[in-house]
């Protein structure tokens, strides 16, 4: 049925593998903008402006990968098929992603590893973490419907009862006679009665079968020695870390570092605002005073163009004095200093 869970749990992942993926590829704007609009561009800005591509968002990134896993880890033990499309779904977007950074989308920003092994070291750990603790519990309450079968008959119930039926017209005649399996409640959610691990030993009424209640035992064990593992690596590299500060280190290596203006690539921090109608951005603060081989980026036309000291100053020539438009640099915008490395 469309009602149902696990289909519209496919349907998530099926929006992950195809829908999502043909719009990334496909970036149907971006092309129209290469190939219709820049041809047709008035000027060399306009043009470079159309091929720039879309911006990245690396957080944006990481959440959908982060949606996908949570997705497949959450709905395993009802849904197995679910590991393997997120498997499938993730492997397809590294692949999409790796395609659209050197062929579609702007040059992104460079931050680092930090996040990636922040990511890696805490968020993916917690969320094996959460499987670990959850799955089981989902995995002792199925059918989920809280009833048991009862062994013996209960005498009190026997006889013809009648029920208006939603699907036919009229009344529905129900005969209950000792053929007739009876049920009672039963709490099947361990995790709301505080049971932990999920065993089957903490079953009040017996509802596993056989085959679950073994899954559900080697489930409940595993589970609660990766929580196990997890707690000992946190608090182990704590305490690690804590007794390592208290080291006394020797320095054996006198070779002093090279220097850091003499490295393939000298970038540092410009303060800069990014504009749309600029296909690079704009610098806020005097190029004077500092080495044009800062700029992490390289235009066809001089870093002085893109200057905004300069733009505020031809601004304030005619309404301001003489002294104020030659300290509007050092007044109203940031400063960059640069000095060479000596021997």
């Amino acid at each position: 049925e469309k009602q149902d869970l696990l289909p519209n749990v496919y349907l998530q992942f099926f929006a992950e593998i195809v829908t999502i993926t043909a719009m990334e590829i496909t970036d149907v704007w971006q092309n129209i903008k290469r190939h219709f609009l820049a041809p047709r561009s008035k000027t060399q800005e306009d043009m470079k402006n159309c091929m720039r591509g879309n911006e990245i968002d690396l957080a944006e990134r990481y959440t959908t990968i982060t949606k996908v896993l949570l997705l497949s880890l959450f709905y395993s033990p009802l849904y197995p098929g679910a590991l393997f499309l997120g498997a499938f779904a993730i492997l397809l977007n590294f692949f999409v992603d790796k395609f659209c950074l050197m062929r579609s989308w702007a040059p992104a920003p460079r931050l680092g590893k930090s996040v990636s092994s922040m990511n890696r070291k805490f968020f993916l750990s917690a969320t094996g973490v959460m499987m670990a603790t959850v799955n089981p519990y989902m995995w002792a309450g199925f059918n989920f419907d809280n009833l048991c079968a009862v062994d013996g008959k209960m005498e009190t119930y026997f006889g013809d009862y009648e029920f208006l039926s939603l699907n036919t017209e009229g009344n529905v005649t129900l005969t209950i006679d000792n053929e007739t399996q009876m049920y009672q409640y039963c709490e099947q959610n361990l995790l709301r009665r505080g049971r932990f691990p999920a065993l089957p030993r903490f079953q009040r009424l017996e509802w596993m079968s056989s085959g679950q209640a073994l899954g559900t035992r080697i489930y409940g064990w595993v589970g609660l020695g990766i929580i196990g593992k997890f707690v000992l690596s946190f608090f182990g590299h704590i305490i690690a870390n804590f007794f390592a500060g208290k080291k006394k280190y020797k320095i054996e290596n006198t070779e002093k570092p090279p220097f850091f203006a003499r490295g393939p690539e000298v970038h540092v921090y410009i303060p800069e605002v990014k504009s749309d109608a600029f296909p690079y951005p704009l610098v806020a603060c005097s190029v004077k005073t500092f080495d044009e081989k800062l700029f992490c980026w390289q235009s066809d036309r001089p870093y002085t163009d893109y200057d905004l000291t300069l733009d505020a100053e031809a601004l304030l020539e005619e309404d301001s004095t003489e002294d104020e438009v030659t300290h509007i640099a050092d007044r109203a915008f940031s400063k960059v200093g640069y000095w060479e490395a000596s021997d």
